[in-house]
């Protein structure tokens, strides 16, 4: 067994909700969040491991389920959180751009949340169970991708990105540590994946990747004395972006819909930091979300 910390930053305001969604409650940082995030970065790298059909997805739900445990086996490791409760929140509206004036006094139709802050720290415990098996830097891995994926509500909108602290980044890095772990998990090579199943990363059998990854410095006009100014990060991303791709009849899609079947977005918006300056990530997939 092996237990370990780390601090962690917030980088943008987070929403995990409250038991009652009819409120404006938070539960601050949910573990559970965490690990479901967790998983879904275990799946985005070890999609390449499988045959995308019910039986190659029934493969990967028990090796996930080795790591993270389920109805047969206990999970590998264990996470609690710590100095969460004075994390402070605020009510933030994830429409902005629908304010009828941008003195934020008079809105219609913005949803307001409230958010656990960004610029905080708490920490995060781990216990890792199996560390011979699935050795430290794998945890790690998986955290960091997950952070920038973002956690909680409205994650793929630039909300719920963390870091760990003192930490670099690199999306190669870490999928290659992970990449270590699958290849002993599933004993083959990646494959080729002409129709991926869920967000994964992946290649077709021509090398054409079915993900793409953009990074770019977040402009000084979206930070004011060093914090982000981020209603206008939001407002700009629906004006400028969002609304523009939807009136687009051929890739309006991409971002998702309500409509049944539901579509989740193909396209996740996030943000970090590193060395003091804010980055841009756009993490986009195809997939054919069904078996």
């Amino acid at each position: 067994m092996e237990t370990f910390k780390y601090k962690i930053e917030l980088i943008t305001p987070t929403i995990m909700g409250g038991a009652d969604a009819n409120h404006l409650d938070t539960d601050k940082i949910r573990t559970s969040e965490i690990k479901s995030i967790m998983r879904t970065a275990f799946r985005f790298v070890a999609g390449k491991y499988i045959n995308h059909n019910k039986d190659g997805f029934k493969r990967l739900l028990e090796k996930e389920g080795e790591i993270f445990g389920s109805t047969k086996n206990k999970a590998k490791f264990k996470i609690f959180v710590e100095n969460t409760e004075n994390l402070r929140t605020k009510t933030i509206f994830l429409l902005p751009h629908k304010y009828i004036s941008h003195d934020r006094k008079t809105y219609k139709k913005a949803v307001p949340k409230e958010a656990v802050i960004e610029n905080q720290t708490f920490y995060l415990n781990f216990i890792n169970y199996n560390p011979e098996k699935y050795p430290t830097d794998f945890y790690k891995a998986l955290l960091k991708i997950a952070f920038l994926f973002g956690i909680g509500n409205r994650r793929n909108r630039f909300t719920g990105n963390m870091k760990l602290s003192n930490e670099t980044f690199s999306l190669k890095d870490e999928v290659q540590i992970i990449d270590k772990i699958c290849k002993d998990l599933f004993k083959v090579e990646p494959k080729s994946v002409d129709e991926p199943a869920f967000f994964s990363h992946t290649e077709k059998s021509d090398g054409r990747k079915n993900y793409r990854v953009f990074s770019l410095p977040l402009k000084t006009s979206f930070i004011r004395n060093g914090r982000l100014d981020f209603e206008n990060i939001l407002r700009t991303l629906y004006e400028k972006v969002i609304h523009k791709v939807e009136k687009q009849k051929d890739i309006k899609g991409i971002l998702g819909s309500s409509a049944k079947p539901r579509q989740s977005s193909f396209v996740n918006f996030s943000l970090y930091k590193q060395n003091g300056s804010y980055r841009v990530f756009i993490i986009s997939a195809y997939y054919k979300n069904r078996f």
